[in-house]
């Protein structure tokens, strides 16, 4: 299981585009199971908050964690309330779980309305409005009301996409021989599984490059393992145990074979994405990139910076690092709001990077600015000027690199 995990597409894909937070999910929500498992509960809560750390939705998931640890208690529960003895501390740690996830979710979007409050302009692309169109909903909570009051509406938002959802769900499942739905370890996975399957955005749906399969990664997985150990054991009892044992390992070996065929390393996965994973296969670091960490290193480290979002990551330990907002930059009806907002940020920065050769458009789109501005000078250049790296105030000669 353990080459399995390091076989399993939807974690190379999370670590396969860019950097967010959301990768560290998979770690801290499998170790907080571990801990749930061994009832060592203060180490469980650190794990906890350290996931909903990473970004506010994680809470949500919390939640479900909740109701897993009370899944899990059911039978003992049951017991020790015909028997009116519920003193046991442990007992206290599903409500304690759901509540902090809750309360905890709750909060950051008090905090982020209060102190980080979006422009009205944006709010429809800032909260995934579009992502359920066809119901005519803006908010996750009113997909219910709608469902009921729209039935066919609603059967059209599932049929929406209905191949690539089943290959989503088919290739996040087959590495662990869908063994996942045995075991309610799999319950925590449930909102982010209805979401994706409900949602009219394709990122949300496929095995892809993005990080939203860090929200499941770690449920499907291990219910994959516990799911293995009932089968194991239900199997293990019958007659002729060697064929048992057999038929076991032809199940792990197709896993590991599925892992591979689905990884974003095999070029089999543009046949499922026909044009969506042009970038597949084994990763090369070419004379390009080279060149453009060179032109990195070149930025002092306390220094401000704007810069396209393929280089962001680079750059983003930075205080004071900035991204061009590319989809809403070719989103013809947010052009002037994104022409605004560079040139603030452009105002302030100490340096501007961009790769031609990553971007054209951002890169053509960034420059025009920069010339208007009248305030930075080309301070490095790479790659036959594709690579561009300029900075406030410089007037010297350019170094080409």
């Amino acid at each position: 299981f353990a080459l399995m995990y390091l076989l399993y597409a939807p974690i190379q894909a999370l670590n396969w585009h860019d950097f967010h937070m959301q990768a560290f999910l998979p770690l801290f929500f499998s170790l907080s199971l571990h801990y749930l498992i061994k009832s060592k509960w203060l180490r469980f809560f650190v794990l906890l908050i350290l996931a909903m750390m990473c970004e506010e939705h994680a809470a949500i998931v919390v939640v479900f964690i909740g109701f897993y640890v009370g899944w899990r208690q059911k039978d003992q529960l049951s017991l020790l309330v015909r028997k009116k003895t519920l003193k046991s501390k442990e007992f206290l740690m599903m409500p304690i779980t759901v509540a902090m996830g809750a309360i905890w979710y709750l909060f950051t979007l008090w905090y982020r309305g209060t102190f980080f409050s979006i422009n009205p302009d944006l709010v429809y692309e800032f909260v995934g409005s579009g992502n359920f169109g066809i119901l005519g909903v803006t908010e996750m909570w009113e997909i219910p009301f709608a469902a009921v009051s729209q039935p066919l509406k609603f059967l059209e938002l599932l049929s929406f996409d209905w191949q690539l959802k089943v290959l989503y769900i088919v290739l996040f499942f087959a590495p662990v021989a869908f063994l996942s739905v045995l075991d309610s370890a799999l319950l925590p996975a449930i909102p982010w599984i209805a979401f994706s399957i409900m949602s009219q955005a394709t990122v949300h749906h496929v095995l892809s490059k993005h990080h939203y399969s860090a929200y499941i990664i770690s449920f499907v997985f291990i219910a994959g393992i516990l799911g293995f150990k009932k089968t194991w054991e239900f199997v293990a009892e019958k007659p002729n145990l060697g064929r048992a044992k057999s038929l076991l390992m032809s199940v792990l070996v197709c896993s590991v074979v599925m892992s591979a065929v689905s990884s974003p390393l095999s070029p089999v996965l543009n046949i499922f994405y026909p044009g969506y994973y042009q970038d597949g296969g084994f990763p090369e670091v070419t004379h390009h990139e080279a060149l453009l960490s060179e032109v990195i290193q070149i930025v002092p480290p306390d220094a401000s910076i704007l810069t396209q979002d393929r280089i962001f990551p680079r750059v983003s330990g930075r205080v004071d690092a900035y991204v061009v907002p590319t989809p809403l930059l070719k989103d013809p009806s947010k052009l002037d709001l994104v022409v605004e907002y560079v040139k603030t940020i452009v105002s302030k920065v100490d340096y501007v990077l961009v790769d031609e050769k990553f971007d054209s458009y951002v890169s053509n789109f960034v420059v025009s600015l920069l010339s208007g501005s009248g305030g930075f000078g080309l301070f490095v250049s790479a790659d036959e000027n594709t690579i561009r790296l300029y900075k406030r105030s410089y007037t010297e000669a350019t170094t080409y690199l």
